[in-house]
């Protein structure tokens, strides 16, 4: 059996790369266009890598080391192993080789010899002009069939009278002999026929209507309506190569004579814009030529690629031209149910718009810089879709009409994102951030119950930080920085709160003894505890402080800080008597803004306090539980250690409470006291204690 070829094998590789990623032709488009400098990675090229029609050309190399750089991640999650990109430009190199031709042998150098007689060009063979001939009388320039292509802005729906003319030229073509003898023109009657050929493939899978009444071909239903765009975007494409391919080939033909006397009159030509044309045949015909013979790119329109969005779009593009949205800069492109288009700015020295159509949001025009810095925020996400993870932007209240959110923006809200809604600030130094609007909820994440082996202390009091930073690899707790969280724990907002309980019970007893646990102290993790104990070495109360880097169980930075209430009668023992154990709201209100604010602004000094991207929204998680079980081995109401009364009347027979907090981990103060005040009014109201409100926490 024939051995496959190289560039076969490549293109199998990559359809079997592409099929385990899961992302689809649309998919890797939209991602390529939001990279800076965008990519170009359409439909059709790579229909044409993946079928091995084409092989990926050296010059561009970047947009295939970007292809394979979003496909092998993806693939790895489906048990494809990475081959990495020199692997791959190596089948690359293998395909490019095996399509290349080899050089011809290299002639001696013929001998000198007087300078020839400077003849006049030999006249076009014979043969290439009754072959010029044929080809127009197939496709003629004098058809409405090419003015209808150029100016059809989708392709949902053909008229016969153009695939007809189309689809019956192609075969001919193909087939036509003999071939040229120019070399320029077989070349070009090559690409023509081949272009020709895909957009025949296309139309060829249309449906017929003509029995409906109308004489067209309709592109068909596949199922849904992006299956169904992606027809049309596929076909658009087919049509916008095949123009460039004919209108080369007509260029040639006119440079080197060869343009049929019939196919020069004035109604042959395709429309141009310019001045009116004269009766002179010839000199329309020059028209039609460039010094370059090259096609001009096609300008983008405004909803091209988006048929079904494009009215839209022009009614967006309408109301906000007038603040500088000009002309398209590339084809329109979908997001989930997004719709966005990149124009270029009225004043050619601004920087370019994204204009997008966000579901239940009135349209708005981001300054490139500012999309690329939503972009930059979002980029972190595992799924390595800043757009999924961060949403759009959320205009300010207003009456809904299309807006404009220009470079000196400072501020700007985004929905939408399956991290939330929230707030991208830009810094002084010109940087922008990222953080969540404060919501409350009840997941609690994997570290929740950590660090709590072997205790059961009559009353804890925890805040626990999810810290989802992205980039952590390089984190680690140096001895310097322990030294130093070791100097500055006894006076740290979690030692206070320790000390306050006692003062408050007028007995003094600092917080000021921290030592570190006999487990989980490393380079990437830290854990300390200050006890009180009694004369007899019995623990009555207790803080701690913990921190871990992310590892096998947990992908997120963790900091904790707990106090704790071990015995209510040890440490009735260490205090005046008649003093009550049972803390009260206020009280435990106090102990938790000290937790939060060790966890979150002292504890990451140990590992450089990094002001890193999120890769997911940040979270606070608060606890309070009563874990030590009575005789009965039932533990004990949460209200018999800790005073609820100022709740109101609730379901006083849970041993425990929680809440999670998403917002910015680092507030200032009265915003953080003011934030847990919420969320505890939230959490009680949650878990019984209906009438529970700001007022119930001073």
């Amino acid at each position: 059996m024939e051995e496959t070829s190289a560039c076969d094998r490549l293109a199998a590789d990559l359809r079997a790369l592409r099929e385990a990623s899961r992302l689809t032709y649309n998919a890797i488009t939209a991602q390529a266009k939001k990279q800076t400098p965008p990519l170009k990675l359409g439909g059709s090229k790579l229909s044409a890598w993946f079928s091995g029609k084409n092989v990926p050309k050296k010059d561009d190399d970047a947009a295939f080391r970007y292809l394979i750089q979003l496909l092998e991640p993806r693939a790895k999650k489906h048990g494809v192993t990475p081959k990495g990109i020199d692997w791959w430009r190596a089948r690359r190199d293998e395909a490019a080789a095996e399509r290349t031709p080899p050089a011809a042998p290299i002639k001696p150098a013929p001998h000198p010899t007087p300078p020839a007689t400077t003849l006049p060009a030999a006249p076009p063979h014979a043969g290439d002009t009754a072959k010029a001939e044929r080809l127009f009388r197939l496709l003629p320039l004098d058809g409405p069939w090419l003015r209808w292509l150029e100016d059809a802005q989708t392709m949902f729906k053909v008229p016969l009278t153009v695939s007809d003319l189309v689809c019956d030229a192609h075969r001919p073509l193909e087939k036509d002999l003999p071939d040229y003898i120019d070399p320029e023109l077989h070349d070009a009657h090559g690409a023509l026929v081949t272009a020709l050929a895909a957009l025949c493939w296309e139309l060829n899978g249309m449906n017929d209507i003509s029995d409906e009444g109308q004489p067209v071909l309709e592109i068909s239903h596949p199922g849904t309506s992006a299956e169904r765009n992606e027809l049309n975007r596929q076909t658009c494409q087919a049509r916008d190569s095949f123009i460039p391919a004919y209108r080369t080939m007509v260029n040639l033909l006119n440079r080197k004579n060869l343009l049929p006397p019939a196919s020069l009159s004035p109604d042959a030509l395709p429309r141009q814009a310019g001045p009116e044309r004269t009766p002179s045949a010839r000199s329309d015909a020059a028209r039609l030529s460039d010094t370059t013979a090259e096609p001009h790119p096609r300008t983008p329109r405004i909803g091209q690629g988006m048929p079904e969005r494009a009215r839209e779009l022009r009614q967006a593009h309408q109301a906000l031209a007038h603040q500088g949205l000009g002309e398209p800069a590339d084809e329109a492109w979908e997001h989930g149910t997004t719709a966005l288009q990149d124009f270029h700015h009225t004043d050619s020295g601004e920087p370019d718009w994204v204009l997008c159509l966000a579901d239940d949001h009135p349209p708005v025009a981001v300054a490139a810089p500012i999309w690329q810095a939503i972009i930059d925020a979002g980029r972190a996400d595992p799924g390595q879709d800043a757009l999924a993870a961060i949403g759009f932007p959320v205009p300010p209240a207003g009456d809904g009409a299309p807006w404009l959110i220009q470079t000196d923006v400072e501020s700007l809200d985004l929905a939408g994102g399956h991290w939330g809604a929230g707030r991208l600030t830009r810094r002084r130094n010109g940087d922008w951030r990222w953080e969540p609007r404060p919501r409350f909820s009840f997941e609690q994440g994997r570290s929740a119950t950590a660090w709590t082996s072997g205790q059961t202390p009559a009353l804890r009091l925890r805040v626990v930080l999810n810290l989802p930073w992205a980039s952590t690899d390089g984190l680690e707790i140096t001895a310097q920085r322990r030294r130093d969280l070791e100097r500055k724990l006894p006076y740290s907002q979690l030692a206070g709160a320790m000390t306050m309980l006692s003062k408050r019970r007028a007995a003094d007893l600092p917080a000021a003894r921290w030592t570190r646990t006999p487990s989980y102290n490393s380079s990437r993790s830290l854990s300390y505890q200050c006890t009180l104990t009694t004369t007899d070495g019995a623990p009555a109360l207790q803080a701690a402080a913990m921190l871990s880097l992310p590892g096998t169980m947990e992908a997120s930075v963790t900091a904790c800080a707990e106090i704790l209430i071990d015995d209510g009668d040890a440490w009735a023992a260490l205090l005046q008597p008649d003093w009550p154990t049972r803390l009260t709201l206020e009280e435990a209100q106090a102990v938790l803004l000290g937790a939060w604010e060790t966890a979150a602004e002292l504890l990451p000094e140990a590992i450089g306090a990094p002001q890193l991207r999120w890769s997911s929204a940040p979270t606070i998680e608060l606890r309070l539980s009563s874990e030590r079980c009575g005789p009965n081995g039932v533990l004990p109401p949460l209200a018999q250690v800790l005073d609820l009364t100022s709740f109101g009347d609730g379901d006083d027979h849970r041993p425990g409470m929680a809440v999670t907090i998403t917002a910015a981990p680092c507030l200032a103060a009265e915003d953080r006291r003011n934030l847990l005040r919420q969320a505890l009014a939230h959490m009680g109201r949650a878990f019984g204690y209906v009438d529970a409100d700001l007022d119930a926490l001073h």
